[in-house]
């Protein structure tokens, strides 16, 4: 699944054979839900082909946004206990996300370190420029 990058919408890329989930730009719908919830669905579909997999998995998770409302947020958050439950709930399944910020953006930076603290869920910090 591609959703395109709009001028409000990042360009997210849902990945079910690569298991490999994208975000990128950013992400200030004007209306949230209904820009998430497809991205909601296709991860309750993946996470049955996590569940149903014999062979361990490792699941790959780039958060390359460079902006995000307060609105969006909750949903990044959501996405993130998401793939948390996945990662904890089936021992065969390693989850890995990468967040990625400018060094100069200590905004994106601690957003980052927030979401890790409210989902309990480590994240890999990346410097880009």
């Amino acid at each position: 699944m591609i959703i395109k990058e709009s001028l409000n919408t990042p360009y997210i890329e849902l990945d079910s054979d690569k298991n490999y989930v994208l975000f990128r730009g950013e992400s200030r719908p004007e209306d949230v839900r209904d820009f998430y919830m497809p991205v909601m669905d296709w991860l309750q579909v993946f996470k049955q082909k996590l569940r149903d997999a014999t062979e361990p998995l490792t699941v790959n998770c780039d958060f390359q946004l460079t902006y995000f409302n307060s609105s969006s947020a909750k949903y990044v958050l959501d996405i993130l206990e998401f793939l948390k439950d996945c990662d904890k709930l089936f021992g065969h399944i390693t989850v890995k996300i990468n967040w990625y910020h400018d060094p100069m953006d200590e905004d994106l930076l601690e957003a980052g370190k927030e979401f890790e603290e409210l989902s309990g869920f480590k994240l890999n910090y990346i410097e880009v420029d």
